[in-house]
């Protein structure tokens, strides 16, 4: 859409419902994609850290456990 009076050019200016799907799903997928693989990660190394004890020295251990 376009305002050639204001000069504003964007999805969605007159009709909301574009922008919702042009501009917000895609961000809102982006966000759920993106939170699924953080929480995957924090999973597989609280595993790693959890099933192999020795795999870490024990200042990197007190280290994580310090965050």
């Amino acid at each position: 859409d376009g305002d050639s009076v204001s000069g504003i050019c964007f999805v969605g200016y007159k009709n909301y419902r574009y922008r919702a799907g042009f501009v917000l799903a895609p961000i809102g997928l982006v966000l759920i994609v993106g939170g699924y693989f953080l929480i995957r990660g924090v999973m597989t190394l609280f595993s790693i850290k959890s099933n192999h004890p020795g795999l870490l020295s024990e200042k990197a251990a007190s280290k994580i456990n310090e965050t």
